[in-house]
């Protein structure tokens, strides 16, 4: 699968690559299907101003048969499609678009989080904010917010 990082030179060193409009045209299809997510990883760690990279984007959902339905229409209109990358031993869910050079994992379940329930109010206003301002960092750490 191609980077489709249009900012990648010749030499293979990076010129500023703005995600933006990619977080846009997710959290526009998360939005339009009322798959409820929250982007997790390095992804989310950028939009706070941590030097790091990444090449897709992680979610943290809640896995039931409706949501799936969903995730299914979200893959669609991103014209996207979804894989089950590691199936048995996983519950992640990629959904992949390689002309664009996407991948966006989706994941019932994450190391250090006792569960997807509650974390819109944990996080608070953000909850209700667009899909690419929300972030789980730290969701379970009772002082700290994101």
């Amino acid at each position: 699968m191609g980077t489709g990082l249009k900012g990648l030179r010749p030499g293979g060193t990076m010129s500023s690559v703005n995600a933006r409009p990619t977080l846009e045209r997710i959290a526009e299809a998360l939005a339009a299907v009322r798959l409820d997510a929250v982007l997790v990883g390095n992804a989310a760690a950028a939009l706070h101003g941590a030097p790091v990279t990444t090449l897709d984007f992680d979610f943290m959902f809640r896995d039931t048969p409706l949501n799936r339905t969903k995730l299914k229409r979200f893959a669609k209109a991103i014209g996207a499609v979804v894989f089950r990358p590691y199936y048995p031993v996983s519950k992640l869910y990629r959904v992949v678009d390689d002309d664009a050079g996407l991948q966006i994992n989706f994941m019932p379940a994450l190391h250090g989080v006792r569960s997807f329930r509650g974390t819109p109010r944990r996080l608070g206003r953000r909850a209700r904010e667009p899909a690419m301002a929300r972030n789980a960092g730290h969701m379970d750490d009772g002082e700290r917010r994101c």
